[in-house]
């Protein structure tokens, strides 16, 4: 079985599983994963060993990517995103910011279908945004949305809304 225990690792399997489709050769990915070279191509070869990783020669550049025919690829898929994944990550993010009880993921990551072009990188930086931004300036925002959701929503509109409903069923029974 894969030890998860090295730090190098942890990054390294958390990114490819974040973009399971991504073909990188060492020095960009030892600079995306802030990892030494050094370090890096030891725990590679070591998973192209156990096959969890494939490389290709292109030229004068030997790239890696995951081997998605890995006997245990979802299960260590699953392991990943439950441990040292972004949902994981995330999760324990959050749990620092006071006030947030409740967070969910929607798209490519809740089905875990996620791939490089997947939307953790916009959720990220907008998450980010937020937590820069000083809390004075969400008070107007918060005020427009309350006028606006006041404005589509007011009690008279939705009593008359909710009688037409069942005037309509009354007809229909």
């Amino acid at each position: 079985m894969i030890d998860l225990r090295s730090k190098a690792r942890q990054r390294l399997l958390a990114y490819y599983f974040a973009n399971p489709t991504a073909r990188l050769h060492l020095r960009r990915l030892a600079g995306q994963l802030d990892i030494d070279p050094a370090n890096l191509s030891k725990e590679l070869r070591r998973l192209e060993t156990e096959g969890l990783f494939r490389s290709e020669v292109n030229g004068r550049q030997k790239y890696f990517q995951l081997n998605r025919d890995y006997p245990l690829f979802a299960e260590l898929r699953s392991i990943v995103s439950k441990t040292i994944g972004a949902p994981s990550l995330i999760a324990q993010a959050l749990k620092k910011i006071e006030g947030i009880e409740e967070a969910y993921l929607y798209g490519s990551f809740a089905s875990n279908q996620q791939d490089a072009a997947s939307d953790i990188d916009a959720l990220s930086d907008a998450m980010l945004d937020c937590l820069a931004t000083p809390e004075k300036a969400f008070a107007p925002m918060g005020a427009a949305a309350h006028r606006k959701v006041w404005a589509m929503h007011d009690v008279d509109t939705e009593t008359k809304k909710l009688v037409e409903l069942i005037q309509q069923a009354a007809q229909a029974a």
